[in-house]
């Protein structure tokens, strides 16, 4: 009786209250809700202050490369907790009591960097027409936004639900049908956000921020059939390829906010006491020699080059299940740093999925079928990447992230892949080098 007593002591339990979370997160585009101002005052010092550390930018001199040491000015001294000093150590100081850099150079002097900007392709601003803005012209303003236009979602919940379901649990259709129904059965005087989850994927499709289609081609082989003998089954197969125009999503990654910081619009040139410095691909040296052979053209001065990095990677899902293979092809656009191409933000876009010919061992050794499966590689790129050829040599005006419009140069740029992919890419065999050729 006593254990029955305690069963039914914890089966009556005092139900908590149930808190709304009604305070908000007042920094612009963040959407954190909390039942404690406490609460939401924690998440904005986590997540959106920056500590007074690392605003601290390094002191550095915009002076000429030639200069003479006698012409360069004393830095100023730069502050405890900088980037130039370590939290845990304060600097070191003079019998003076003023603090020292270096103990062996007590009057230190500030690196010389320069940079130098492509005087051609320097990607200037323009208007919708492609006429270009005098110096300093500040771009048009930005259209106003309702805060409460979660269009096509009918409310603020209906978004939210959505993207919890769907983004951050990834809910399998079934367990939304039925979490439908619970809501429904609970609430019975209103409607689940959704019927189910049709519903559902539906209104998700229908967003129109962001959505390029999906497309396909068929590739089949028309070469030479074999007179004697069965016909291989590589031969009789339709290969099909799907992809998004990659021209809309370069468009998409130019005009994206998030890069205003970090994108160059023109190549550049570092260099620190005399000595070239390479930070993104936008310093290099190829795309200088490339703005060089572009600037040859009257019509293209004053454009943006945008250098256009491709990856590929052969991928096998399962092979339990009868080695089912993807063969995804990704883009990015080469004028973004390097950090932002690292920090998931969009800077790297699958743009298709390539065909994968497979055949029998007694084929696969064969130089037709090996020269077939190199034409399809080459012919599908052809194919996918069409929509960018016409705007190689013809400037198109695009609409940038900060607001300005650009009249914008595309150029193959660098092939990211292991080495089996670079031999076929190459058209060499296996154990050549493919730079060599």
């Amino acid at each position: 009786m006593a254990a029955y007593g305690a069963i039914l002591q914890r089966v009556n339990r005092t139900r908590k209250t149930f808190r709304a979370a009604t305070f908000h997160c007042s920094y612009p585009g963040c959407i954190k809700t909390s039942t404690t101002s406490w609460g939401i005052q924690q998440h904005y010092t986590k997540k959106h202050v920056v500590p007074a550390a690392l605003k601290a930018q390094p002191i550095v001199s915009q002076s000429p490369t030639n200069c003479s040491s006698s012409s360069r000015s004393p830095s100023p001294t730069p502050q405890p907790w900088s980037n130039n000093f370590s939290p845990r150590r304060l600097p070191r100081r003079t019998p003076s009591g003023s603090p020292s850099l270096n103990p062996r150079s007590p009057n230190p002097l500030p690196k010389a960097t320069r940079i130098d900007v492509h005087p051609t392709i320097n990607g200037r601003p323009c208007d919708l027409a492609g006429n270009y803005l005098p110096p300093k012209t500040k771009p048009p303003p930005v259209a106003s936004h309702n805060i409460d236009d979660f269009t096509p979602f009918a409310t603020r919940m209906e978004f939210e639900m959505a993207e919890f379901l769907f983004v951050e649990e990834e809910m399998s259709a079934a367990r939304i049908d039925r979490l439908s129904q619970i809501l429904g059965a609970n609430y019975p005087n209103q409607d689940p956000p959704f019927a189910n989850h049709s519903d559902l994927y539906a209104c998700i499709d229908s967003i129109r921020q962001g959505n390029i289609p999906w497309t396909s081609f068929s590739v089949t082989y028309n070469g030479k059939l074999p007179e004697d003998g069965p016909i291989p089954d590589w031969m009789k197969q339709t290969y099909e390829v799907w992809f998004r125009n990659p021209l809309h999503v370069l468009e998409q990654q130019i005009a994206n906010p998030t890069y205003v910081q970090n994108i160059d619009y023109a190549p550049k040139r570092y260099y620190r006491n005399g000595k070239r410095r390479y930070r993104n691909l936008m310093s290099g040296q190829w795309v200088w020699q490339q703005a060089n052979k572009i600037a040859q053209d009257i019509k293209c001065h004053g454009s943006m080059f945008c250098p256009v990095v491709i990856g590929s990677d052969k991928t096998t899902v399962s092979v339990a299940t009868g080695q089912n293979d993807f063969y995804p092809l990704y883009m990015s656009l080469g004028n973004i740093h390097n950090k932002m191409r690292r920090a998931h933000k969009d800077g790297v876009s699958l743009v298709g999925f390539l065909a994968i010919p497979k055949t029998s061992q007694e084929y696969s050794d064969r130089a037709d079928f090996r020269k077939f499966r190199r034409q399809l590689f080459h012919t599908s790129l052809e194919h996918i990447l069409s929509s960018l050829r016409p705007h190689m040599s013809t400037p198109r005006v695009t609409l940038c992230g900060d607001g300005h419009y650009r009249r914008v140069i595309y150029g193959i740029g660098p092939y990211i892949a292991d080495y089996p992919e670079q031999a076929l890419l190459a058209c060499i065999v296996q154990g050549w080098c493919p730079r060599g050729v």
